[in-house]
């Protein structure tokens, strides 16, 4: 079959009407403008957005001249056809109702309902195809309700802000619930308050298994709130001390406004309240090390910063001697020790700030029982316990070392054996098998193993309550000769390199790992030196976020150059330092 087309717009537009709860017939017309050209008639598919509405009837306003029709398809969409019924059509040039469609609404209060038109086709009075559009429409049953929050606040970090919580009603208003939530989770209610529109009302509010605030706004003298806009009430939160740069969404859900009767308004519309968090929580990076010794050039490594984690215990060395109620024990005449540098003949460790050390080839000794042990903590009423620190362990020369946990500082339990790394690295292990523990000591035990072996270096130790793992992040890969000096004997690696081996040939300086997977949103990091370990230092090279090395080959061999290191975050933020590092390149 072949149709004619020809180009003439008509346009079929469905109407919006208003009408009270409980209408049995809701009437919507339906307009045909044709300018141009006369209609035979038109044919078009409808469906009520939401499904709580479903079409009657159809009728024809003038009923002598044109018919209709529907049927409804599985899906809840109706398809109307209307036709002419003498041949003569609708005359061109027509802006009139000619069609109504019947809804029943009789099981309805309350709603906002969208009637969405598709899959127009039009005829002339030929029978030929003509171009048309059609327009959607609405039906608004009773007294429906717009949900808002619409004026932001701003805060920093453990700051106070605040929103109002807003309605437009047309129609008296008993109680108002809802369901709070933020993304990101930054923020949490402390406190909501009524407003003049709400005076004599009461809110009750408490945090659901999901992490949303329950909202509850009644009236114990059964009030009602008056028809009108505005707020109904004001929120009061508080920002998370780890919140970042960002804007935060205060969204609602599961929203039940109720009339003074108990029925229930349709919420019409819904727009979420913005916090802006400024500036937010800044870490700085972590771990950052410049590797002594190198000819012409220094090698800096970083960690990228962890992102927020509560330190319910922590250590970081900073203070130069070994903390208060910490324990060391020992068969040898060194045991572990606090240093800024505790390198020797065949055993390097790249700089790290002030950290404990246990270093058997500086003693060659029984190294077999260097014990360094926490403070008790008491962890009866944790679920979670995680321990995280930073290592240098390279595993050298039969050198081993364990993670063990004591309950009287005397009788240790071990809990994992490190593998052995090329470089400082954050370590993770989880002793939450231990909770519930009234004095629990964590122990670093490095062993020897009755051998002339190298050593381990802890630095940061945090143990937190809360289940937060931080990436073992390597910066570079071994070479094949630097993998074969860690596990050959020590009198073959020093009679190879009675100087130590250069750190350009241990590791692979021309294929850096990259870090993909950061906890926190990046832009870059800065790298600062300086010539004076407190003043002058100066930014010398910016790298992407995903980079956390830098190779500084401007350097005078036998200078000391001392640097740090700053995270740029995505509005520009500059984190502060990280700990001031030293370095001095010699010629080999």
């Amino acid at each position: 079959m072949t149709f004619n087309i020809a180009f003439s717009e008509v346009t079929v537009t469905i109407g919006n009407v208003s009408v009270d709860g409980y209408t049995e017939d809701i009437v919507v017309p339906i307009t045909v403008s044709n300018p141009n050209e006369s209609v035979g008639g038109f044919q078009f598919d409808v469906i009520t957005m939401p499904t709580i509405i479903n079409i009657s009837d159809v009728s024809s306003v003038n009923e002598n001249d044109f018919s209709a029709d529907f049927n409804i398809f599985d899906d809840g969409t109706a398809r109307v056809v209307f036709y002419s019924n003498t041949g003569e059509g609708i005359p061109a040039g027509s802006d009139e109702v000619v069609l109504n469609l019947h809804y029943n609404g009789m099981d309805v209060l309350s709603a906002l309902v969208d009637l969405e038109g598709f899959n127009l086709t039009v005829s002339d009075a030929d029978g030929d195809v003509i171009a048309g559009n059609i327009v959607d429409g609405s039906v608004t049953i009773g007294n429906v309700v717009f949900f808002s929050s619409d004026i932001p606040d701003t805060g920093d970090v453990l700051e106070q802000v605040s929103v109002d919580i807003s309605i437009q009603n047309s129609g008296l208003v008993g109680g108002v619930q809802f369901d709070m939530y933020d993304t990101p989770n930054y923020l949490d209610v402390i406190n909501l308050t009524t407003t003049t529109r709400t005076e004599g009302f009461q809110i009750d509010f408490n945090e659901l298994d999901n992490g949303a605030t329950r909202v509850l706004l009644y009236s114990p003298d059964n009030q009602n709130i008056a028809s009108g806009s505005g707020p109904i009430a004001n929120m009061e939160m508080v920002v998370h001390d780890n919140a970042y740069n960002s804007n935060v969404g205060v969204n609602f859900e599961n929203i039940t406004i109720t009339d003074d009767i108990g029925g229930s308004y349709w919420v019409a519309g819904v727009d979420s309240g913005t916090v802006t968090v400024t500036p937010g929580y800044i870490e700085e990076p972590h771990n950052l090390q410049a590797q002594d010794g190198m000819d012409a050039q220094v090698l800096l490594s970083w960690d990228p910063p962890y992102g927020p984690i509560p330190s319910d215990f922590s250590e970081d060395f900073e203070e130069g001697v070994l903390p208060e109620d910490w324990i060391t024990t020992t068969n040898s005449a060194q045991g572990w020790f606090i240093t800024q540098d505790g390198s020797s003949a065949f055993w390097t460790v790249p700089s790290h700030t002030w950290y404990m050390c246990s270093n058997d080839d500086m003693a060659d000794d029984d190294g077999s029982v260097d014990y360094l042990i926490t403070p008790g903590l008491n962890v009866s009423g944790a679920q979670n316990i995680t321990l995280n620190f930073a290592s240098y362990y390279d595993g050298a020369y039969g050198q081993t070392a364990h993670v063990l946990v004591s309950t009287d500082g005397v009788n240790f339990t071990e809990v994992v054996t490190l593998e052995p790394s090329p470089e400082w690295v954050m370590e993770t292990v989880d002793l939450s098998e231990f909770a519930g523990l009234p004095n629990l000591h964590v122990v670093f035990h490095s062993n020897d193993n009755g051998a002339w072996a190298s050593g381990w270096a802890v630095d940061d130790v945090f143990i937190t309550f809360a289940a937060r793992e931080i990436d073992r992040l390597v910066h570079y890969e071994l070479t094949e000769l630097g993998q074969w000096a860690l596990t050959a004997p020590k009198d073959e690696v020093m009679s190879r390199f009675g100087g130590g081996l250069p750190h350009n040939l241990k590791v692979d300086l021309s294929q850096p790992f990259l870090t993909e997977n950061r906890p926190v949103e990046l832009d870059a990091f800065k790298v600062y030196r300086s010539l004076n370990s407190s003043t002058g230092f100066q930014e010398i090279a910016e790298v992407g976020a995903n980079t956390t090395s830098y190779l500084d080959e401007d350097v005078v061999n036998s200078t000391t150059y001392y640097y740090y290191v700053t995270a740029i975050y995505p509005d520009g933020s500059e984190s502060g330092p990280t700990g001031t590092v030293s370095a001095t390149p010699v010629e080999w």
